[in-house]
């Protein structure tokens, strides 16, 4: 224990304070919720209502009861027009200070002696706490305990969680609440629903609460509950539990490795789960999910029989996520037969990206197919690539693959100001291409249109035909 010298001026003012708490010392003993006649904070108002003289109250530094005692001890104490050294008492939530003259404990005198500051009080009865026989829930002007394990009222909740400036709302069905969004779990004090705590929540919900409890253990008076996958819960969420109270995981982590835990659980039991609802067999469960019919049945041939999949929504997007890992690739070459596979690995993005950018390469594919033009250098290569994407895409996508194009050569710069031309738009790096250049553009025209709107056969000529211009 260590002792400070206090000033003389803040030695007086700590004595009138004592003082004034002694004179009624039953303001000192909280309220109990259990009002049972074996309670010791019953017997404590007992015994100190018996008390006619303030006098009297030194008698009790003799009693063998720490509270008492120390009560008796602390008014000795103040006695003591010499005293000017205090003990400072270190805790997780500041320093208090007390006056000692005798053998009480020093965390039951820094209570009896703090009585104003609702967190410090508390240590007052914490010989009773730590025995079992009280919880105490201090708050504010909220100041009761338990001898029965009794939850406090809604009102200590919302004390404290006023006192830790932590901001909360009443939902629609009255409960209270703190945070937003969509998975979210209640807490519970001695199993009676206390708060309903939210996954957007970034600080620690229960931390701030068990500031202002005094308990023999705190993971024992608390619980959890969970509105989705009550069935897949395991021993890990113990020690899940365990880091949340100890204050190592905020609201949000705690959910999140919840959910995590629980997710894995059902997908090893083989569940097909989507939000709360458990269905039946995969079929049912596709069913819900609005991809295509060929996505659904290379799904159903590639995924690993008996593993189960979780997601929150309804959605393609969720469900490609949750899948994709494991049968992404195998689902994607189903899709698009025709692409190759190197390129299809190189794709990013998310599933639905992917899935897009395949699509949009496998029918470039085929019309690259259907026109069978054979390029002969790099300037035939560039006119072959801009006929797909016109026929593709359009004018938009043509532009787009100019607007890309990094050109050096003259010849490739004459078949990007035939398609300008004929597009009718405006380059801003026509000033790079030669007047041969565009000169050769030009003469590239007539044989383009075609390339771009005959048929296969007639866009095979067209385009052996430019050989004339193209080296």
């Amino acid at each position: 224990m260590k002792y400070k010298r206090e000033s003389k001026e803040k030695n007086l003012s700590r004595v009138r304070e004592i003082e004034k708490s002694l004179e009624n010392p039953l303001s000192l003993i909280p309220q109990c919720l259990d009002d049972s006649i074996f309670c010791p904070l019953s017997s404590y108002r007992k015994k100190l209502s018996g008390i006619k003289e303030r006098e009297d109250l030194e008698k009790l530094s003799r009693s063998k009861d720490e509270f008492l005692r120390g009560i008796g001890e602390t008014f000795r104490a103040i006695k003591d027009e010499e005293i000017s050294f205090s003990g400072l008492l270190k805790t997780p939530h500041g320093s208090a200070t007390f006056y000692k003259k005798g053998d009480t404990d020093q965390y039951v005198l820094a209570g009896i002696q703090n009585s104003g500051n609702d967190i410090f009080r508390m240590l007052a009865f914490s010989r009773d706490v730590l025995s079992g026989k009280l919880t105490i829930y201090s708050a504010g002007d909220y100041y009761k305990g338990s001898c029965k394990r009794s939850a406090p009222e809604r009102d200590f909740i919302e004390k404290a969680l006023s006192e830790e400036r932590i901001l909360f709302h009443t939902n629609q069905s009255g409960e209270l609440c703190t945070g937003q969004g969509e998975e979210s779990f209640t807490l519970n004090i001695f199993n009676i629903p206390m708060v309903r705590i939210y996954s957007g929540s970034k600080t620690s919900t229960v931390l701030a609460i068990l500031k202002h409890i005094l308990t023999q253990d705190p993971e024992k008076m608390l619980s959890y509950s969970f509105e989705n996958l009550n069935g897949y819960m395991s021993k890990k969420e113990r020690d899940i539990f365990h880091r949340y109270v100890s204050g190592e995981l905020r609201d949000s982590e705690f959910i999140d490795e919840i959910m995590k835990e629980r997710i894995k659980n059902a997908r090893i039991s083989g569940k097909y789960i989507i939000g709360k609802n458990v269905y039946g067999g995969i079929d049912e469960f596709l069913s819900e999910i609005p991809v295509d019919q060929d996505v659904k049945d290379l799904f159903k041939k590639t995924w690993k029989q008996g593993e189960g999949i979780y997601i929150e929504t309804p959605t393609a997007r969720k469900f490609l996520e949750a899948v994709w890992d494991d049968v992404g690739e195998t689902i994607i070459a189903g899709m698009f037969p025709h692409v190759n596979p190197e390129e299809l690995h190189s794709l990013k993005g998310n599933p639905a990206e992917i899935i897009e950018k395949a699509r949009k390469m496998e029918e470039v594919e085929k019309i690259r197919k259907s026109l069978d033009l054979k390029p002969w250098s790099q300037p035939s290569a560039y006119l072959y690539d801009l006929a797909v994407a016109f026929r593709h895409g359009g004018m938009d996508e043509v532009m787009e693959k100019i607007q890309a194009s990094r050109l050096t050569d003259q010849d490739s710069m004459a078949v990007q100001h035939a398609f300008i031309s004929i597009l009718g738009k405006g380059d801003s790096s026509s000033w790079m291409v030669s007047s041969d250049g565009k000169l050769k553009g030009e003469m590239l025209v007539p044989y383009v249109k075609v390339i771009l709107n005959g048929t296969p056969d007639e866009a095979k000529k067209a385009f052996a035909e430019t050989a004339k211009f193209l080296r």
